[in-house]
């Protein structure tokens, strides 16, 4: 049978270590004497046609003297009567111990291989694993030895897994992405116009390997736009999620990332004029726009607060700051209805040129990083915390902070300039009126008032100052929920 041998995993911590695993899939197959050998459990294998069921033990693969295992593999795979000449298709997981370094986490895997050799590849895990992703690179080693007094050989086959935890360099790009050429990147984008721009790069609209993607180039060839580059492959290497775009490979010739593509537009598209998509607009300009669709529905925005904060709450979890959260970095995709996003409420925060993997502070021990970038302005937190050199400091409440402007902005449909000292005044001015109705009146989208029940317009209040919360300044941000808190509230208006 084909063995795993070495695997290439990032691990929920990004710590720099290694990861031994041995599995002994079989006993010495002859010999009377197995003294040795009846310490190794080969655990169950069973047969059913042309596949075959598995649970075997995994060993410490540095320290196998103590025969104690600190994991099970379970699953199956296809064909096992050919694997000298055939396909198979494998599946399953490793299970680790209550016991072991990783009590109670699992990698899942999956995937095929020919002969004695091939790769399955990992696609996710819990605990420790939660974010891993990698290949485990497979090959059959025998051991013989000699057992007994007859002296008779034996062969156990035995399974070996590496576990790396490092950066990516552009050698492994073919293992954990699609490694795209310089002629697929200039063919798919040669001659067309750019369908969005930012700072770092411009994205355009490809057709590659027969599938529609967004290409992402950056701008500057110099080594930061090569250190961007390599920054957000290391971001996207790590992280998978319903509401984060996917990064589907990368051309390091061509500085150039390649994206699935989200074929709707953005949520600035959906709530401001498509002649100006005036997210960052003042709050006082005139709210007779012509929009690209009829307006949301306030179920629609919940839906979509409740995504941006499912995405935000799995990367502050890494810990990962997005650092330029703003409705243009909202994507939605069309589903067969024609609706702004698909039938689950799903849209995807993209966009991670200035996202940062955060550390421990000295000081405080939370985590953040120091950087000169800053985001788009009116999204940006106003609370600066500067270092010796200058530098900004980043922290997930930083993130918090956009993820209020745009809550205030999924209510009002007004733009960021202005809006939240707009919303704080509406509120203060009403506080001591008792009067919930007219102050959701003075807040609420005027294109969606009309369709609110009771229920709706309680939320809406709701969420006007839960967003007030999540953009508060005071005690310079601590006091900001973080977004696991946020979300549980937004889950709760989506009953």
């Amino acid at each position: 049978m084909a063995n795993p041998q070495a695997a290439p995993l990032q691990h929920a911590s990004f710590r720099q270590e290694e990861l031994y695993l041995a599995l002994y899939a079989q006993q010495v197959s002859d010999g009377d004497g197995k003294n040795e050998s009846q310490l190794i459990d080969p655990g169950l294998t069973k047969c059913f046609g042309l596949m075959m069921a598995y649970d075997w033990p995994v060993y410490d693969g540095q320290d196998t003297s103590s025969l104690k295992p600190v994991a099970r593999a379970q699953g199956q795979h296809i064909q096992p009567d050919m694997i000298e000449a055939g396909q198979c298709f494998h599946t399953g997981n490793i299970v680790f111990e209550k016991t072991s370094r990783h009590p109670g986490s699992t990698i899942v895997f999956i995937g095929n291989g020919r002969g004695t050799e091939g790769e399955w590849a990992i696609v996710g895990g819990t605990g420790d694993f939660t974010f891993a992703q990698g290949v485990i690179y497979y090959k059959t080693v025998n051991i013989y030895k000699k057992y007994g007094n007859e002296g008779k050989d034996g062969s156990l086959k035995r399974l070996d897994i590496r576990v790396l935890y490092r950066p990516v360099q552009k050698s492994e790009l073919k293992y954990v992405f699609g490694e795209f050429s310089p002629s697929e990147v200039e063919h798919g984008t040669k001659g067309k116009k750019p369908i969005g721009e930012g700072a770092f790069g411009c994205v355009y609209r490809a057709n590659i390997r027969d599938t529609i993607v967004a290409v992402k180039i950056l701008k500057r060839e110099n080594l930061k736009a090569e250190k961007d580059l390599k920054s957000e492959i290391e971001i996207f290497k790590r992280i998978r999620h319903e509401n984060l775009v996917t990064l589907m490979g990368a051309c390091i010739e061509k500085r150039a990332l390649i994206y699935e593509f989200c074929n709707n537009g953005t949520l600035g598209d959906c709530l401001f004029s498509p002649a100006t998509n005036s997210s960052s607009g003042s709050a006082t300009a005139s709210t007779t726009t012509i929009r690209r669709w009829k307006p949301l529905s306030w179920k629609d925005r919940v839906r979509i607060a409740g995504s941006i904060c499912s995405g935000l709450k799995f990367l502050h979890a890494v810990p990962i700051a997005h650092s330029d959260l703003k409705p243009n970095n909202i994507l939605f995709l069309k589903d067969s209805n024609n609706i702004p996003f698909d039938a689950q409420g799903v849209c995807k925060i993209c966009d991670f040129g200035l996202a940062r993997l955060l550390k421990p502070t000295s000081d405080t021990g939370t985590p953040a990083h120091f950087t000169f970038s800053r985001g788009t302005p009116y999204y940006c937190d106003p609370v600066v915390t500067l270092n010796s050199k200058g530098e900004r400091k980043l922290t997930r409440k930083s993130d918090v902070y956009s993820l209020g402007i745009i809550m205030l902005q999924l209510v009002t449909g007004k733009g960021a300039n202005g809006l939240k000292d707009l919303v704080s005044e509406v509120v203060r001015r009403e506080a001591g009126n008792n009067t919930d109705e007219n102050t959701c009146r003075q807040l609420v989208d005027p294109a969606i008032w009309k369709d609110l029940d009771a229920t709706s317009k309680e939320d809406a209040l709701k969420m006007v100052r839960l967003a007030l919360e999540c953009s508060s300044v005071t005690n310079e941000g601590r006091d900001r929920p973080d977004a696991a808190t946020v979300c549980l509230k937004i889950e709760s208006m989506a009953k």
